[in-house]
């Protein structure tokens, strides 16, 4: 199915009774364009690639939640175990299809097993329900502020992001029962929000690890950190400076060409953000081999963690 611009969204809720061959399912759908035109299980096919109907479902059963189950063949339950079915919802706008389910499927082997099952899965269904409704759109605006955290107990916030406060500008949360820092570098995809945005983070982490806190502002406005950071361990590590104990990373963008498959096929199901937003925000990214070696020269950890033992 080609890929679809829209901000629909869908769950199928699924259970497959390996005894009697039953597959019994619960779909939800919203923001689609229109009503459903028609809805079908599809298989065998691997992720980018479409295939036949296998179970369609009744027309007058499209309004959501929809509910049905089907008893399967040899050959469509081994399809179907092998996750090689899909559900695809089709709209009178998107005829081929505007919402596409790809299933994997997990043995669940007793009844506890099925609620935890279910519990994670609705679980997870609110969480997206959550970001979709209040923070998704705020991702399409061309500002942001949503520095709403309070500074923890104990500590005290100190912002310095002036450029006198060049090269360590950013905000430090200090604590005088710590003498160790965390270097926290905020990402955003290399276009979205801020230390202060997500202060709410940087907060939390200094609270639970009870130690002193650098948000670092970017060299560059907006730059990614997790990708980026990412990038400049890797510099790092091949020209033998020093590294520091460890890193997480938070979903790091490491694809700026934006020309992997999952940038179309879970196109929708992000419940933050839109993939077209980022070829975009990522033509204004791509720099040049020189601009990179100017970068580095200016960004060497040793520098910041010297800076950073100070708190």
């Amino acid at each position: 199915m080609p890929p679809r611009v829209s901000k629909s969204h869908g769950l199928l809720d699924a259970t497959f009774d390996t005894d009697t061959k039953v597959l019994a399912w619960t779909v939800t759908y919203g923001d689609l364009s229109g009503p459903p035109t028609m809805t079908h299980f599809h298989g065998p096919a691997p992720v980018d690639q479409n295939a036949k109907v296998q179970i369609p479902i009744d027309k007058k059963a499209l309004a959501s939640p929809m509910k049905g189950q089907a008893t399967l063949t040899d050959a469509q339950v081994s399809d179907l175990m092998a996750g090689q079915w899909y559900f695809n919802i089709h709209t009178q706008e998107n005829p081929t299809g505007e919402i596409r389910g790809l299933r994997s499927c997990r043995r669940i082997d007793d009844a506890s097993d099925t609620l935890d099952t279910r519990a994670m899965i609705w679980q997870n269904a609110l969480a997206c329900a959550i970001l979709r409704r209040r923070m998704r759109p705020e991702t399409a605006k061309p500002g942001i502020d949503v520095a709403r955290a309070r500074v923890p107990k104990g500590f005290e916030l100190h912002v310095r992001d002036r450029a006198e406060h060049a090269p360590l500008r950013g905000e430090w949360l200090r604590s005088s029962a710590s003498t160790r820092t965390i270097l926290y570098l905020h990402g955003g995809g290399y276009y979205f929000c801020s230390p202060s945005s997500h202060r709410a983070i940087n907060f939390g982490l200094a609270a639970r690890a009870g130690e002193c806190l650098f948000a670092g502002l970017s060299a560059r406005a907006g730059a990614s950190l997790s990708g980026g950071g990412l990038a400049l361990l890797l510099a790092l590590r091949d020209a033998g400076d020093a590294l520091p104990a460890g890193a997480v990373l938070f979903s790091p963008w490491t694809d700026l060409t934006c020309g992997g498959a999952s940038m179309r096929t879970n196109e929708g199901r992000d419940p933050m953000f839109y993939a077209t937003v980022f070829p975009g925000v990522a033509a204004h990214n791509i720099i040049s081999a020189a601009a990179r070696r100017r970068i580095r020269t200016h960004c060497r950890y040793s520098r910041i963690s010297k800076a950073c033992r100070r708190c």
